[in-house]
């Protein structure tokens, strides 16, 4: 048996697919197959494809019949998947030569480890990657805010147990999550919803320190203007569902305060994106039912209390920048959260 299958999936961006498929041939661990799912691309993905990998037993070749977003597209992915672990990667990435090595060893670090995700490097491009590659010593540990939000925190350990995965790259134990990705969802906040469903069944979630992955941050092409007006209404429908969805009853009358703090600073600093928003905002209001559902879903699971995640994730709005304006104003923003969240007895990890 197969002790790892590598799920890639590429909607038109077949040459960045193909250089991350080739860092995946190129890193050290050899026990895997990848399973590369074409979402309905229709650009010739698929023909390239078969000419620079058909021929490699490694690799199955998935051709989607309509584009079903991140979640199908992955989903489709793991009905295909035979290994014991299973490995969800990025195709704007280009991964370690240890990436799979420590990733495997993460997840093995613990008995009650479930998922083990790996550290991000932001790169602008192919070009500037041998320089990235020299600066890895300044990786930190990757989680979440109590809004949701991906943020980074400076520790130091080989792995470190963390709230959530990192979309780009992570690996699971397929006895323990049978389901992937939930297809509502259809992009964004997808690996934060299986996360927290993976912690509220009590298992544990590390970041592997060593298991590095490059992301080309500037070389992916933007999709048409209707697809990016859908995916800001996607990722701020989604991130808020998954607060209404998990928290208990009590720790959303907690957090309210601060998603509405949250809501009028980043409309009033993206103001082009309101109405995007603001759709989100409406079907959360008007899809009372269908949150109940998901929430009535998910609370099924539960075998602990939310103060045993809350102290995985952060206290903060967002990220603090290097320098500038912005990061007085943040840190005098996340300051105020900080003390709000003693207030009420919310104890994060920071």
């Amino acid at each position: 048996m197969t002790k790892v299958s590598i799920i890639i999936l590429n909607y038109k961006q077949k040459e960045l697919t193909v250089n991350c498929i080739k860092s995946v041939l190129s890193q050290d661990y050899k026990d895997f197959e990848i399973i590369l799912v074409d979402n309905a691309s229709k650009d010739g993905s698929v023909e390239l494809f078969k000419k620079e990998f058909g021929n490699n037993k490694k690799i199955k070749i998935i051709e989607n019949k309509e584009n079903t977003g991140y979640t199908g597209g992955n989903n489709l992915g793991y009905k295909y998947a035979k290994g014991e672990y299973v490995v969800i990667l990025n195709n704007d990435t280009i991964v370690d030569k240890k990436w799979l090595v420590e990733l495997i060893a993460g997840l093995e670090s613990e008995k009650n480890v479930a998922m083990a995700t790996s550290v991000v490097i932001n790169v602008p491009s192919l070009d500037n990657l041998q320089k990235y590659k020299k600066i890895v010593e300044k990786r930190k540990m990757w989680t979440t805010t109590l809004l949701g939000y991906p943020i980074v925190l400076n520790r130091n350990g080989r792995f470190e147990k963390t709230f959530a995965v990192h979309g780009g790259s992570f690996i699971f134990k397929r006895r323990i999550v049978k389901k992937l990705f939930d297809p509502d969802y259809f992009i964004y906040a997808e690996e934060t919803k299986l996360s927290w469903l993976t912690r509220l069944r009590g298992y544990e979630i590390v970041q592997s320190r060593n298991s590095i992955f490059y992301h080309l941050t500037n070389v992916v092409r933007k999709s048409e203007r209707k697809l990016n007006k859908r995916f800001i209404f996607l990722g701020e429908r989604n991130r808020i569902l998954n607060l209404l969805t998990f928290y208990s009853p009590l720790n959303i009358i907690r957090i309210l305060p601060l998603l509405f703090v949250n809501i009028i600073i980043l409309n009033l600093f993206e103001i082009r994106k309101i109405p995007y928003r603001f759709k989100s905002y409406f079907w959360i209001l008007f899809h009372q039912g269908f949150i109940l559902r998901k929430r009535k879903e998910a609370q099924k699971q539960r075998k602990i209390n939310d103060e045993d995640f809350i102290k995985y994730m952060s206290h903060k709005l967002y990220q603090e920048p290097e320098k500038g304006f912005s990061r007085i104003s943040l840190k005098i923003t996340n300051g105020i959260f900080k003390g709000y969240c003693f207030l009420v007895g919310l104890k994060t990890i920071d």
